[in-house]
């Protein structure tokens, strides 16, 4: 399509003047589409993507289209494709305002790739890794990062939100959620937990599908992130300053600078909270992709071999034996949606004095008077959500796997409602909710974290539903 007057360009080459070249890049951000209707009736659609080709160069990219052009290139190329653009226009970078709405960008033009003119291709050339380098770079100065108890000193003596720059690594990842805006649109949101060397975990929160989907390659404690220009704000909801993309957000995976290096072997080497490391197992798994079947029996003695050291998924058919929805068991906790700590009855206030809700000087521990105050005071004030508590046991001819826990998901599936609804239940009607299961054949699906780690094993249930005696008697293992 092209002529061979094609020639490769870089980013600090371009002019409005520059034409018939090529230009390869890794996208370090995108933000969502958007459409629009013109006078004719017709609808064209635009996506914004940043893109870099060295470690002092990147330029914002529109690419203009109909409809399912453009959502065609957005679900094609994500954060940390390397792409060629053929074809497209040079203009003049646009007044500041612009920058509100994408990353500020190095570069003093902007680029538009339009449908029939342009292209844009995965890139294979031999310099690949070139550009793969770029990619862990930070699009900011390397050591312009606040750390995590800065900013719950900062924001005890102001009152103003500001966009920030942060160095962390990932302690845990949430599950992304659908959810309706006031202004009624829909869009997804994931939560994570950030820590540093000077604080164990603080929250922030991922913004749009084109977003959430890049933590999917991420793992705790072992990744680290720079995040540049990261909304620091007070949230009327949760009566709390909290951290949250924007669309002038940028991921740097892995940040290849000597903090980053020095972070990274300070995260492995932070202590292991067990009930963090399977929430995310289970938050992160694909259900689909756990098909090895086991017997009771075999998950037992894998759980209790010495050489089992990491977790592991696995099909059990097996019989409910356990499952207590009419006794006196608490089966609905109160978690505080600031840190997920699980909330004491008595106060129903999070008492975890480095969760960013509570409005304590965390830079100094010894300010117990000041958190004890502002405990006291926030007292009813916590945003807190309910979770299901709730433990099945196991069995098959080979042996019993006790307290399993119920994911969140699959307690919901099984009893048929949100947490917060159960409690209202007459003691007869969770009774007849439990014996949709108790003494049934099921496939559970199940994620193990043996216990040579941490004091004792912990199972969860990420999967179950009921099974004929056909598809049972055929996939139970002989032992």
């Amino acid at each position: 399509m092209w002529s061979d007057s094609i020639v490769q360009m870089g980013i600090k080459e371009l002019s409005p003047n520059s034409k018939d070249f090529k230009l390869v890049g890794v996208i370090i951000s995108k933000r969502g589409t958007r459409s629009f209707t013109d006078n004719k009736n017709s609808t064209r659609s635009v996506w914004n993507f940043t893109l870099r080709d060295s470690p002092l160069y990147f330029i914002n990219v529109a690419a203009w289209g109909s409809e399912e052009y453009i959502d065609k290139l957005f679900t094609t190329f994500n954060v940390g494709d390397i792409v060629e653009l053929i074809n497209v226009r040079v203009a003049l970078r646009k007044a500041q305002d612009e920058t509100k709405y994408q990353p500020v960008p190095t570069s003093a033009y902007d680029l538009t790739l339009s449908e029939g003119k342009s292209e844009i291709n995965f890139y294979s050339g031999s310099d690949i890794g070139h550009y793969e380098r770029s990619y862990h770079l930070p699009t900011k100065h390397p050591e312009s990062y606040v750390k995590l108890s800065d900013i719950v000193y900062y924001t005890q003596h102001n009152q103003e939100r500001r966009d920030i720059n942060l160095l962390v690594a990932v302690k845990y990842i949430g599950l992304t959620r659908t959810i309706r805006t006031k202004r009624g649109d829909t869009t997804v949101t994931r939560e994570i937990d950030l820590m540093d060397d000077t604080h164990s975990g603080f929250p922030f929160t991922m913004w749009g599908t084109e977003v959430v989907g890049v933590a999917d390659k991420w793992t705790p404690r072992e990744t680290v992130l720079f995040i540049a220009d990261v909304n620091l704000s007070y949230n009327e909801y949760r009566k709390a300053w909290t951290l949250s993309s924007g669309p002038k957000t940028v991921f740097t995976p892995n940040p290849e600078t000597s903090s980053g290096r020095v972070l990274r072997e300070f995260a492995k080497g932070a202590p292991l909270d067990a009930k963090s490391v399977m929430q995310t197992l289970v938050n992160t798994c694909d259900v689909s992709q756990i098909n090895t079947i086991l017997s009771c029996k075999s998950i037992l003695d894998k759980i209790n071999s010495l050489s089992c050291v990491d977790h592991f998924s696995a099909i059990v058919y097996a019989v409910v034996t356990e499952y207590d929805l009419d006794g006196p068991n608490k089966l609905v906790i109160t978690k505080c949606d600031q840190c997920g700590i699980v909330l004491d009855d008595t106060y129903d206030v999070c008492v975890n004095a480095l969760c960013p809700g509570n409005n304590a000087d965390l830079a100094s521990t010894s300010n117990m008077a000041v958190y004890n105050s502002n405990m006291a005071a926030s007292i009813g004030s916590n945003s807190n959500m309910a979770a299901y508590n709730v433990r099945i046991s196991l069995s098959d001819h080979t042996g019993q796997i006790k307290n399993c826990h119920l994911s969140e998901q699959v307690a919901v599936s099984m009893i048929g409602r949100e947490a917060d609804k159960f409690n209202v239940l007459p003691t007869d009607m969770r009774t007849q909710i439990k014996w949709k299961y108790l003494l049934k054949r099921v496939c559970a699906r199940l994620i193990i974290l043996p216990g040579q780690k941490f004091k004792t094993p912990m199972i969860s249930v990420v999967g179950n539903n009921l099974v004929p005696l056909a598809e049972y008697t055929s996939k139970v293992p002989p032992f």
